[in-house]
């Protein structure tokens, strides 16, 4: 989740791997789902709760990313209007 390697910049086996890993989260989920020991429906909470967790990783990178352009164009609109004054 917190790769920040572009979609275009990753190699075949990068992305073979994502396949990989994703197919393997789920193999885990159905798994533990058919386990009589399990709580029922553990694993779809398991990835649920995964799933979760990412959506408050890219918020905080959003906010993150929000945070600096703001602070960008603060620091644009104060270069200006120093230039304006000279």
């Amino acid at each position: 989740m917190k790769n920040k390697t572009l979609a275009e910049n990753k190699d075949p086996n990068e992305k073979e791997g994502e396949d990989k890993l994703l197919l393997q989260y789920i193999e885990f989920a159905r798994i533990v789902n058919n386990d009589e020991g399990e709580e029922e429906c553990l694993g779809a909470m398991a990835i649920i709760t995964m799933l979760l967790r990412g959506l408050l990783i890219q918020r905080d990178r959003m906010n993150e990313l929000e945070y600096t352009v703001k602070d960008l164009k603060r620091q644009v609109k104060t270069l200006e209007e120093q230039k304006k004054k000279e």
